[in-house]
């Protein structure tokens, strides 16, 4: 596989997950549903500093493919988004944007499907696209 064309397929499924995460975020921005717990902005601000200390301190190399002064750029960017109460699914969303950006695969907030399966259950609406790669793998060159 030609290098052009391993840059064209990754570069395609990372505007896919990207626009999929924001449509996760927009879809989940609505009103909690009723007797759905929310977290408060000061302990979901406290838990995302907690998660950014945890990770300098797990990592042996956390900005070998993130600079700290863009990784710390995304974390502001994230906090600041933090503005109001959110359910544990709004936050895990929001947290996952953050650790995607340290590019590592193992980096990572425990998929929130249970809590989009419960969104869905109870009237959520969210856009109608499934992602399945069949075929040719993407492979490096």
């Amino acid at each position: 596989m030609k290098i052009s064309t391993y840059c064209m397929k990754i570069s395609t499924c990372c505007a896919v997950s990207a626009a999929l995460l924001s449509m996760a975020a927009a879809a989940c921005a609505s009103s909690p549903s009723g007797g759905e717990k929310t977290f408060s902005r000061q302990e979901l601000r406290a838990d995302f500093a907690q998660m950014y200390r945890g990770l300098r301190s797990a990592h042996f190399d956390l900005y070998a493919f993130t600079s700290k002064g863009e990784l710390d750029r995304r974390y502001a960017q994230v906090r600041d988004h933090i503005d109001r109460p959110m359910t544990l699914l709004q936050a895990k969303v929001l947290f996952e944007s953050f650790a995607a950006a340290v590019r590592m695969g193992h980096t990572r907030v425990d998929s929130p499907m249970a809590e989009w399966n419960a969104y869905r259950e109870n009237g959520g609406t969210g856009f109608p696209l499934a992602i399945r790669i069949a075929g040719e793998p993407v492979e490096p060159p």
